[in-house]
C-alpha cells in the first residue's frame, strides 16, 4: 500500500531520505522536534515528495538558521494546496519571530498553489506571516481560545475573546481582494472553570451585548466581510462555536442511595441513570439559553447575515472531575 499520509514526532537524516523519495506523500504532520542529525544537501538528487498538505507545529528547539525542510529542501513545499499553521503573540525571547520567519519561508514557497489556510492563534497577535502573494487562496479557517475562571484569565496564551477575535479581524484585513477566497470558517472554543456553571457569562465570544469592547469586534469583522469590494469571491462563512464548563462543585448525591449503600459508594460517587438524566436534561436547556440570548447569527454578523448565509454552529460540554470517571464528560 502507497504512503500517502504521515504524522511523525520527530524525524532524523534516515527518516527524511525516506520521505523525500516518496512519490506518493502528500500530507506530513511533523511534531516539535528535530534529532541533531539534520538532512544535508548531499540527499538533494533524492528528493521527489511533493506534499500537497503540510501541518506545521512549533519546534521544541530552535534553529535559527530556518526550518529544515525548507532550508534544505523547499522544493518539497512548492506544491502545498493546504497549510496549517501556529501564531503566537512575540515575546521577549527570539522564538516566536523565529516561527514566523519560518511560516513566511514556507508561504513563499508555495504562494503559486496553496489554496487553504488554517491558522492556529495562541494569544492576541501582534505580528502576521506576509499574505500579499496567495493567488490561489479560496478558504481560511481561524481557530481560536480563551480560557477562563471566576473572570480572571488562567493564562496568557488564551485572552479574553475580544482580544482574540482581534487576531482574527487583524488577518482577515490583509487577505487582499484579488484573492479568489470563496469561504471563511471561525472556530472558537471557551473553556471556562468555576464552582458554578452560571458564573461563564462574560468571559466568551458571544456576549455582545454585555461586553461593549467584544460588540466593537464583532463590528469590525461584520464590516470587513459583508464588504463586496474587500471579499468580492466571499459565498461562505461558517461559526463553530464551542463552550466547554468545567465543574469544580461536586454535585449532590443520588437520593436512590441510603444507608449502607450510600456510604460504601461515597467515594466512587455512584450515579444513578436519574441523576445523568436529569443532568442531561441540564445542559440542554442551557444550550437552548444560550442559543436564544446570544447565538442569533443577526445579532453577531447583522451585515453579513443579509448578503449571504452564514451557518452556525454550537457544542456545549460540561466535564465534572467528582463524577466516575466513564461519566466525566457530557456534550450536547
Amino acid at each position: 500500500m502507497a504512503l500517502e499520509e504521515l504524522k511523525i514526532s520527530q524525524m532524523d537524516a534516515s527518516q527524511f531520505l525516506l520521505l523525500a523519495a516518496s512519490t506518493t506523500l502528500k500530507s506530513l504532520r511533523l511534531g516539535r522536534a528535530w534529532t541533531d542529525d539534520r538532512p544535508g544537501d548531499e540527499v538533494e538528487a533524492t528528493v521527489r515528495a511533493r506534499l500537497r498538505k503540510y501541518r506545521y507545529q512549533f519546534p521544541t528547539v530552535w534553529d535559527t538558521t530556518s526550518h529544515p525542510l525548507l532550508h534544505k529542501h523547499p522544493g518539497i513545499l512548492s506544491e502545498l494546496e493546504v497549510l496549517d499553521i501556529p501564531l503566537r503573540r512575540l515575546s521577549q525571547h527570539n522564538h516566536h519571530q523565529h516561527n514566523l520567519d519560518t511560516i513566511n519561508g514556507i508561504l513563499q514557497v508555495c504562494y503559486a498553489t496553496l489554496q487553504t489556510l488554517t491558522v492556529r492563534f495562541y494569544g492576541c497577535c501582534e505580528r502576521f506571516p506576509d499574505l500579499s502573494r496567495l493567488v490561489a487562496l479560496r478558504k481560511i479557517q481561524l481557530h481560536a481560545r480563551n480560557s477562563c475562571s471566576e473572570n480572571r484569565n488562567l493564562n496568557i496564551a488564551y485572552p479574553s475573546g475580544a482580544m482574540t477575535l482581534v487576531s482574527c479581524k487583524r488577518l482577515l484585513s490583509r487577505i487582499s481582494p484579488t484573492f479568489p477566497v470563496s469561504s471563511v470558517e471561525f472556530n472558537l472554543r471557551s473553556d471556562f472553570t468555576d464552582e458554578f456553571p452560571n458564573n461563564w457569562s462574560d468571559t466568551q465570544f458571544l456576549h455582545v451585548d454585555s461586553l461593549p469592547q467584544l460588540r466593537r469586534v464583532w463590528d469590525k469583522i461584520d464590516m470587513l466581510l459583508s464588504d463586496r469590494e474587500r471579499f468580492p469571491h466571499l459565498v461562505r462563512v461558517v461559526l463553530n462555536l464551542w463552550l466547554e464548563l468545567y465543574v469544580e462543585k461536586r454535585p449532590k448525591k443520588s437520593e436512590n442511595l441510603a444507608g449502607e449503600e450510600e456510604q460504601l459508594n461515597h467515594d466512587d460517587e455512584v450515579w444513578s441513570d436519574r441523576s445523568q438524566i436529569e443532568w442531561t436534561e441540564s445542559l440542554k436547556r442551557q444550550k437552548a439559553q444560550i442559543i436564544g440570548e446570544h447565538l442569533s447569527i443577526e445579532k453577531l454578523l447583522p451585515r453579513l447575515s443579509s448578503r449571504l448565509t452564514v451557518i452556525r454552529n454550537f457544542t456545549l460540554s460540561q466535564k465534572d472531575c467528582n463524577q466516575p470517571q466513564d461519566k466525566q464528560l457530557l456534550v450536547c
